[in-house]
């Protein structure tokens, strides 16, 4: 089954190294001593010691990353969605996406806690009931045929409803920390790794306080520590390969 994820994780590295060039390049160089042959790993060295040459440069860089690692999210998880709704409608087959995504839609609807807000919220109308009870006078009355074509398109629909819930909960996130993420990516079965959480965690932090303008200043120096672009793009590292890892996860499915 053709899909876009490869597409999607290149439209990220692409953009990645847009920001790379542009804001880091003039304070990293290249390692040429790490490694040999085909093993080989390109690392960076730092070459700006000064805090305040590279301060604006990795503002700009995490604001506009996360913006990107964001869009990545989102676009992998339509995507597998798109693709899961067309496996069903090709094939009637039901994976483990369309199932979360289900249920996820028939519970959001009664949670407490959820923070969507009331329009984007599923109707739990009559039409999401399924009578299964169909008794053998049902069967002969319209016929086996006609009971297995009802449910199937009783399926559909909540597929079809299922699917629109869900783009509209990714029209109103707002970012890639924990909170944002397992609506982004739990609903639709793709894992978060540990790893990769952290080091979200990170950059979602510097986001913030570059987004926000949290800098506190004391006579006009800076007091907190800004982390250096290497200690970004380290970090950055770790984040490319938690959404290499998911889309492997989500082409295996198909």
């Amino acid at each position: 089954m053709q899909n876009n994820f490869d597409e999607i994780l290149a439209r990220l590295t692409n953009r990645l190294r847009e920001l790379f060039v542009k804001f880091f390049d003039p304070h990293l160089r290249r390692n040429d001593n790490v490694g040999q042959g085909l093993q080989r790993d390109i690392e960076y060295l730092l070459t700006t010691a000064d805090g305040d040459l590279y301060r604006v440069d990795v503002e700009a860089y995490s604001v506009l990353a996360h913006a990107a690692f964001e869009d990545y999210f989102e676009k992998i998880a339509l995507e597998t969605v798109k693709k899961s709704v067309e496996k069903w409608k090709n094939t009637q087959q039901v994976n483990d996406t369309l199932l979360l995504l289900v249920a996820y839609m028939l519970s959001s609807g009664g949670e407490k806690n959820e923070e969507e807000n009331e329009e984007i919220k599923p109707k739990q109308k009559p039409s999401n009931k399924l009578d299964l009870k169909a008794d053998h006078k049902t069967i002969a009355k319209i016929g086996l045929e006609e009971v297995i074509k009802k449910s199937t398109n009783h399926i559909d629909k909540l597929v079809k409803n299922a699917q629109t819930y869900f783009h509209n909960v990714l029209g109103k996130n707002n970012g890639i920390e924990l909170k944002f993420l397992i609506k982004v990516l739990i609903p639709v079965a793709l894992d978060i790794s540990e790893e990769g959480y952290n080091s979200i965690k990170s950059l979602a932090t510097n986001r913030g306080e570059a987004a926000h303008n949290t800098t506190i200043l004391s006579r006009g120096q800076i007091v907190r520590d800004i982390p250096t672009p290497l200690a970004i793009f380290q970090n950055d590292k770790l984040i490319f390969k938690f959404c290499q890892e998911l889309c492997v996860q989500a082409k295996n499915k198909f």
